[in-house]
């Protein structure tokens, strides 16, 4: 029966500490645990592990940790700032034995020192107060105190929600297309050197986890011939991501489709051919690329999906960052209509991403360059450490949202269409 004790004591132990664990906590205990003094666990075990369970099933076979011996997993917790774990392991063994080490866990149970989890603390004397006419408790052995987890359990039944997946980390590649750069006339998209620029010292000074090839004005075969080309590269070596950045003019043609007018839309390339967004992205998808199953895909297009202006809804007076005047005649467009809205990939963990809405045009200033693409890089490089893509990706919106041109002071609301499964980080 004492060994039974010890074992229900424990599995409480895991599964409040399971309970306890939330994403951030279980990142912070993924990098301590590379340390030897805690396993050296190596990095394919850790991409493994998919939540405190199993972290904790695989310290427990390295022996950090045993039933009854916690001071070496509590050392683990403190080095991760993990709170609530230490809360749990002190409440639910004793503070004492955890402060004199494991050694105090293995005492007998006779000794006085009842902080493993084999002891029982003291009999207490049940004193009643002069003139009680209280009886004093029952004989036999003392209740234990309720843990305080037990508690919250009660009026808490929620089930435990493990940490979402993070994509396994690598080198990624980054394919930038900027089309219509020294084009003449109304063709050129004044800017368009400066998205490159942004483009270039986001990844190559700040996120560095990327081999960057950068193409500019491609007509539309050299454009496919480019995607085969960089399909087969990725196939050929071991790259974890892939992300597609394509900047030109968007456009929309009327077709027939059963005796009713549709549209076919898409970018254009420098011979002023269409490309749809899935002549781009069924090449890399999972059934195709073979080597990039499972991993992230990204395709980010910076083009107008139609001739309208994004409008506002009143928030409050200083809400908008309004172009400078002196920039009025800069604020042009990326004429015409982008890529379809809604069609989503069909193969999971990739990601589309519109700089504007559908239907709406696109703003670029020919100094700073495209309102989506410059956001889009500043946040690289201060969030890439720290968030997902999803969650910088977000960041941009609200930015952009903000912004406002001088032509008609019209807005524009990037979104995204995303069958990502695991959340992407760009920083190693």
């Amino acid at each position: 029966m004492a060994g039974r004790g010890i074992s229900q004591q424990h599995t409480t132990l895991i599964n409040d500490l399971c309970k306890d664990c939330g994403a951030e906590e279980f990142v912070n205990l993924k990098t301590c645990v590379k340390s030897k003094d805690f396993g050296g666990l190596r990095a394919g075990e850790l991409e493994k592990l998919k939540d405190m369970r199993e972290l904790l099933e695989k310290l427990e076979k390295k022996r950090v940790f045993k039933e009854g011996h916690y001071g070496k997993l509590k050392q683990l917790f403190e080095k991760a700032e993990f709170a609530d774990g230490i809360d749990t392991i002190e409440n639910l063994t004793g503070t004492e034995a955890m402060e004199q080490g494991d050694s105090s866990q293995n005492t007998n149970v006779n000794n006085g020192n009842y902080g493993g989890l084999m002891s029982q603390p003291p009999a207490v004397r049940y004193e009643a107060p002069s003139g009680s006419t209280l009886n004093p408790p029952s004989s036999g052995p003392p209740a234990m105190s309720t843990h305080p987890r037990q508690l919250r359990d009660q009026h808490d039944a929620s089930p435990f929600i493990p940490p979402l997946p993070i994509y396994e980390k690598g080198r990624g590649y980054l394919l930038f297309i900027n089309n219509f750069v020294r084009a003449g006339g109304v063709k050129k998209r004044e800017g368009a050197m400066k998205d490159e620029d942004n483009i270039r010292m986001a990844f190559q000074d700040y996120v560095q986890t990327f081999t960057i090839n950068i193409q500019s004005d491609l007509s539309k075969r050299a454009l496919l011939l480019q995607l085969d080309s960089v399909a087969g590269e990725l196939e050929r070596n071991d790259f974890k991501s892939f992300m597609c950045i394509i900047c030109s003019h968007g456009e929309r043609h009327a077709v027939e489709s059963n005796g009713q007018q549709a549209f076919k839309e898409g970018f254009l390339t420098m011979d002023e051919q269409l490309v749809t967004e899935d002549e781009v992205t069924e090449k890399f998808e999972g059934h195709k690329l073979q080597r990039l199953r499972g991993c992230p895909k990204v395709f980010i297009f910076q083009c107008c999906r139609g001739t309208a202006y994004g409008r506002g809804t009143l928030d409050k007076a200083d809400s908008t960052e309004v172009e400078p005047t002196s920039y009025s005649a800069a604020a042009r467009i990326d004429m015409s209509d982008g890529p379809k809205p809604v069609n989503l990939p069909r193969n999971a963990d990739m990601l589309v991403v519109h700089s504007t809405s559908k239907g709406t045009k696109a703003w670029r200033n020919q100094v700073d360059g495209s309102w989506f693409i410059k956001s889009f890089c500043e946040t690289l490089k201060t969030c890439h450490k720290t968030d997902h893509l999803l969650d910088m990706l977000l960041r941009v919106n609200s930015e952009v949202a903000d912004r406002e041109s001088t032509e008609g002071g019209a807005k524009q609301m990037p979104c995204q269409v995303s069958t990502f499964t695991k959340k992407f980080m760009l920083g190693l």
